[in-house]
């Protein structure tokens, strides 16, 4: 008990170190993660228990609807996944988390267009311009906003003084 206690003083104070908007990324990223989780899982038990599908209104069975929308099922996987390691590594206070917000805002545009690709959808212009305009904002408040940079420094120089000490 008193390990599960640690742990989670811990987990509160990095969580208070945080500056604001990372902690609505985290919150986020966490959401995410549990809805994924939960609604894959929701969906492979509904398909095994029920045994059949829908798609366009026509009846077909799970491997069926599996097979016409495996792109959209990996996607959200993935797009779990990278919302996991988000929540990871700014809960645990890793220094690789800029980097890790980063990569899923270039992994989204790549995304969008897989599925564009895979997916018969009509690309929008205006969507693919907004995901980049949300990158360049989000490498500005990760590499430039100076509370957000102090806070970055302070986890490597706890780092080098943890991997000296060890």
């Amino acid at each position: 008990m008193k390990r599960f206690d640690k742990i989670y003083h811990q987990l509160q104070k990095a969580y208070r170190e945080l500056p604001s908007l990372l902690k609505i990324i985290l919150s986020i990223s966490l959401a995410f993660t549990l809805i994924t989780i939960i609604g894959i899982l929701s969906t492979l038990v509904t398909s095994i228990i029920v045994g059949k599908a829908y798609i366009n209104g026509n009846e077909v069975s799970p491997w069926e609807a599996f097979n016409y929308g495996w792109p959209f099922f990996l996607g959200i996987i993935v797009w779990g996944f990278v919302h996991g390691i988000i929540a990871y590594s700014l809960w645990f206070q890793r220094t690789w988390a800029r980097e890790a917000i980063i990569a899923f805002n270039v992994f989204i545009p790549i995304l969008f267009v897989l599925a564009v690709i895979f997916i018969p959808i009509s690309p929008d212009l205006i969507v693919i311009l907004f995901l980049i305009i949300l990158l360049m904002f989000s490498a500005w408040y990760l590499y430039f906003k100076s509370n957000v940079v102090n806070y970055f420094d302070s986890l490597e120089e706890q780092n080098t003084i943890n991997n000296g000490a060890a």
